[in-house]
């Protein structure tokens, strides 16, 4: 796989995570709350999201110059998932399923590769 090939895939989940946020109306700074979550939907997503995050760490090991691009993608995912379980406090309305596949969304809307 190329370079190029990389630098798409992280261009398409950090689209995906950005129309996610977009239509649960999350800013940038997470100050709104998560009023409704549709496990099809964003459980569909999820598993893509992760399949491509998985993918990228692997490719790391031997592609030289992505390292910082896949792990800074892997930081935006591991911040939301802690802000999501930080905010579910006091809210039983998230299932389990709801909780894991929604960790991938995160208020960053940066790019990440050069």
């Amino acid at each position: 796989m190329r370079l190029n090939d990389l630098e798409a895939q992280i261009d398409m989940m950090n689209g995906r995570i950005d129309m996610m946020e977009s239509h649960l109306g999350i800013d940038n700074e997470m100050e709104q709350e998560i009023n409704q979550v549709d496990d099809k939907n964003y459980g569909k997503m999820g598993i893509e999201v992760e399949g491509i995050l998985t993918m990228l760490s692997e490719l790391t090991n031997w592609i030289p110059g992505m390292e910082s691009s896949v792990s800074a993608v892997n930081n935006r995912v591991n911040t939301f998932e802690s802000n999501i379980c930080v905010r579910r406090n006091g809210n039983e309305n998230f299932s389990e399923l709801e909780i894991k596949f929604i960790f991938i969304l995160h208020d960053g809307r940066k790019r990440y590769h050069q």
